[in-house]
């Protein structure tokens, strides 16, 4: 069996650097932008927070503190 087979995707909203056994939540105000497999988080654009797995914008009279 190759070593590939073994290995597991993270879900969306995780990230792993390779190597590593498990997979983490991404940091608040980032996320994987819907990918799965990620091996890094995106900030949040301006004006949005994190919402489970994905960035969602601010309404309008509302902002977002990092």
């Amino acid at each position: 069996m190759s070593r590939k087979a073994s290995c597991k995707e993270c879900e969306i909203g995780k990230y792993s650097i390779g190597g590593k056994n498990e997979c983490v939540f991404c940091p608040e105000g980032t996320n994987t932008n819907n990918k799965i497999a990620a091996t890094a988080c995106s900030p949040c654009s301006p004006g949005s927070v994190t919402a489970g797995d994905i960035c969602v914008e601010c309404e309008k009279g509302e902002y977002a503190e990092f």
